[in-house]
């Protein structure tokens, strides 16, 4: 700062020594003098803040580089990078099928059955589907129905003839398949209607074959050949006498003419089995004209007669477990089961019962032994199943119920077979699944979706 004022102090005086400071000092009236505006007090305050903006602005810079400096785009080779590795979707459980959706057009709108002696089952669907027959046997059809959903649920058979029906559906394509107890003729008629196709399957039950009596033999009665002989021209012609105007001679019986006779032919005598089915046949038909006691009665002659006619001990104890006979049903099933424990009838029968007491552990070790496949005979496992879970065998109950769904995924039931057994084995997640699968199953009975509702109400859901 001294250094600036004594070069304030030279201008100065060389200012005053120059000319134009001499003729500021001649005599004239002259302009008051300007003073001069001293620096000292803004230069310091004016340098200050220099140094602090320059300093701010170092500051600034030093925090923000990208502005200032070029950052080269950096080149990844091409080892280094890798990729993301694979996400791994968990599987569902095993014991979680789901239901199969069936893309089509064509869809199953009703089922019905019509009983008489003629049991008559109705399809009605959107349009005519592309149906064939791929197995026909006098107790067996399966009707293939081509690529159609089943929009609704087949309604249990109450018709005697019919041993089981079901749905199946595979790789797509929606199967009938029906068995019946006796030979049967199977028609199936179609008709379209406004915005509908109508299938009308006809069972008509085959008449058992007349009994064969024993045929009376009848003597052919011939008449007496009379010869006669050409009488020659011009000879005397003989006369027979007339009987009736001669005195004290009989008159013989007319001749009758002889009776046509046919070869008697000997029919093979029927097999039990065969007998069986024909018992059975006709006490069907008088079942479905509400002839129950002759029914029974024609039943308990044969099995009588025969103990190992096990189709009609089984449907003898079917008519007496419905007339509340129960204590005469089981001991039939009992004795059917010791000439033949295999016997997937009576086994049924029994297995009821022991669920009915109580007997648990008895109904699993019975249904347990040689049972047949879920295919051929789906009520069977389906009773094994809900036998399995009364007596707490949860772990099995869940597998039988798993493998009868792969058969027919469209059974509400089941599922809830399978989550109430899911919900004991303490798995609620799958559970919520089973009973949610229950809702994407179209026309479910209202008593069921409530109990699915409040279950999963129950497990948060």
């Amino acid at each position: 700062m001294s250094l600036v004022n004594e070069m304030l102090r030279d201008l100065d005086k060389r200012r005053q020594s120059s000319p134009t400071a001499e003729l500021a000092n001649s005599p004239r009236p002259a302009a008051p003098r300007q003073q001069p505006v001293s620096t000292t007090r803004w230069l310091p305050l004016a340098l200050l803040t220099l140094l602090v903006l320059v300093g701010a602005g170092g500051l600034w810079l030093y925090d923000n580089p990208q502005l200032w400096r070029r950052v080269e785009p950096a080149v990844v080779p091409a080892a280094v990078v890798t990729p993301a590795p694979p996400v791994k979707v968990a599987a569902a459980p095993e014991a979680q099928p789901a239901i199969i959706q069936v893309a089509s057009q064509v869809q199953v709108t009703d089922v019905s059955w019509t009983e008489g002696p003629t049991v008559q089952l109705a399809l009605t669907l959107t349009q005519a589907p592309p149906q064939r027959v791929l197995l026909s046997t006098p107790r067996t059809l399966q009707l293939d129905l081509g690529a159609v959903a089943l929009g609704t649920e087949l309604p249990e058979p109450t018709a005697a003839l019919i041993r089981s029906a079901q749905f199946v559906t595979q790789n797509g394509h929606l199967t009938l398949e029906l068995e019946t107890y006796q030979d049967a003729i199977f028609r199936v008629v179609g008709r379209n209607g406004d915005q509908q196709h109508r299938l009308a399957l006809s069972i008509d039950p085959v008449a058992p074959p007349p009994v064969v009596g024993t045929a009376k033999m009848v003597e052919p009665v011939t008449a007496p050949v009379s010869s006669s002989k050409p009488t020659p021209a011009g000879s005397e012609k003989t006369v027979a006498p007339d009987r009736e105007a001669m005195p004290g001679v009989a008159k013989p019986d007319p001749v009758k003419p002889s009776l046509p006779t046919a070869t008697l032919r000997k029919s093979a005598p029927q097999s039990l089995e065969q007998r069986d089915q024909a018992v059975v046949a006709q006490a069907l038909e008088q079942v479905n004209r509400r002839q129950l006691a002759q029914a029974q009665q024609l039943l308990e002659s044969l099995v009588q007669q025969e103990p190992g006619a096990s189709s009609s001990r089984t449907l003898l104890a079917t008519l007496k477990i419905g007339a509340q006979q129960s204590d005469q049903a089981e001991s039939l099933i009992d004795a059917g089961l010791e000439l033949d424990r295999t016997h997937a009838g009576l086994r049924k029968l029994k297995a009821r019962l022991l669920i009915q007491r109580g007997e648990l552990t008895d109904a699993v070790r019975l249904l347990g032994e040689n049972h047949p496949d879920v295919s051929s005979d789906s009520e069977f496992h389906q009773i094994r199943a809900a036998a399995l879970q009364a007596a707490g065998e949860h772990q099995q109950a869940a597998e039988a119920y798993h493998r009868l769904l792969q058969l027919r995924a469209s059974e509400p039931r089941w599922w809830i077979g399978l989550a109430m057994s899911l919900e004991a084995l303490q798995q609620p997640q799958q559970a919520k699944q089973a009973y949610q699968n229950v809702f994407k199953i179209p026309q479910v009975p209202p008593v069921l979706a409530d109990f699915v509702s409040q279950r999963l109400a129950q497990l948060g859901g």
